[in-house]
């Protein structure tokens, strides 16, 4: 008897149908090279808008600074 033989029967299904997919798909779970790059690159977008809202807010605040 093995662990899987041991869960509730929905689990046991859901582990099937997921062993399935993996078969199908045949991904693995890897992002490869080109997906590694968007994702960097949607970060450093992210980064920039952050930073020029930032920056934006932090320019209006010292300019109402009386003196």
């Amino acid at each position: 008897m093995m662990w899987p033989d041991l869960l509730p029967p929905h689990l046991h299904y859901l582990l099937g149908r997921l062993a399935a997919s993996r078969l199908v798909r045949d991904e693995k779970g890897e992002v490869g090279i080109v997906g590694t790059i968007i994702m960097v690159v949607g970060f450093a977008v992210a980064a920039a808008i952050l930073v020029a809202a930032v920056k934006g807010k932090l320019q209006t605040w010292i300019a109402e600074i009386p003196g």
